[in-house]
């Protein structure tokens, strides 16, 4: 069936408002389906909606500011950017090679310790 601008963009309004399923509006004007997805775009660009960029812009804000983030300690990076905002001395999470220089270190110190004890005991 062939359709003018105007009731294609108002077929598109129908299924964008969740009115008619697409199926139901293919079978209700006799398009195709796909017709159907192509009369919502058209009633989206008509009406300055432009819902894509929006709805990634929405998702982009929300992953970046409002999902808590496990290397965050669970919180949002909005709120642990506010909690350690002007606090530049704060300590950070030691990285696992620091971790095991230092466990290194202290293995080390405490070799040299107990060799020092020995030879202390073997001396008197």
């Amino acid at each position: 069936m062939f359709c003018t601008p105007s009731e294609r963009i108002e077929i598109g309004r129908r299924v964008f408002a969740h009115e008619l399923a697409n199926k139901e509006a293919a079978a209700e004007y006799g398009v195709a389906e796909q017709s159907i997805y192509q009369y919502v775009r058209e009633y989206l660009k008509s009406a300055g909606i432009d819902a894509v960029p929006k709805a990634v812009e929405a998702y982009i804000k929300y992953f970046s500011e409002g999902r808590p983030s496990y290397a965050l300690g669970y919180l949002t990076p909005k709120v642990f950017r506010e909690m350690y905002a002007g606090k530049p001395d704060q300590p950070k999470k030691p990285s696992k090679v620091a971790y095991e220089k230092k466990q290194a270190a202290i293995a080390k110190a405490k070799a040299e310790n107990e060799e020092k004890e020995r030879r202390l005991k073997e001396e008197k």
